[in-house]
């Protein structure tokens, strides 16, 4: 073999080495810049989760604060509804509501029912007994 050519195939080698060199920098850069981008991400996606928690149990302090505070008289109105049943409606979920206006939160938020969901089409349908 010719030394020129055994200089052209080092060369070749060595270029290859520093391109493959050069590609593997760049993709680690990327990998890098993707998880930063995905830990800023569930970070923002945690604060959410932590505000709207916040938020959630800030109203219903409030409201049970409310309800605490109007208790009394939403107590004797639910308790004079109970003894007198024309003095109730039925609700939209068919729960009995309290005829006293000054109870600004529902009965209905605290003690909703629970739905039942249609089943799937595929599958078979569970006999009532």
């Amino acid at each position: 073999m010719k030394k020129s050519t055994i200089w052209l195939i080092a060369f070749v080698m060595g270029a290859s080495f520093l391109a493959l060199l050069y590609m593997q920098t760049r993709y680690l850069a990327e990998v890098i810049e993707i998880r930063k981008e995905q830990f800023d991400e569930s970070v923002r996606h945690s604060l959410y989760l932590v505000a709207r928690n916040l938020e959630l149990r800030e109203t219903r302090a409030g409201l049970e604060a409310e309800l605490k505070a109007q208790g009394h008289a939403a107590g004797e109105a639910l308790g004079k509804a109970q003894s007198a049943p024309a003095a109730m409606h039925q609700g939209a979920d068919d729960l009995p509501l309290p005829a006293d206006p000054n109870v600004t939160v529902p009965q209905k938020f605290f003690f909703a029912k629970r739905r039942r969901l249609p089943r799937p089409a595929h599958l078979p349908q569970k006999e009532r007994h």
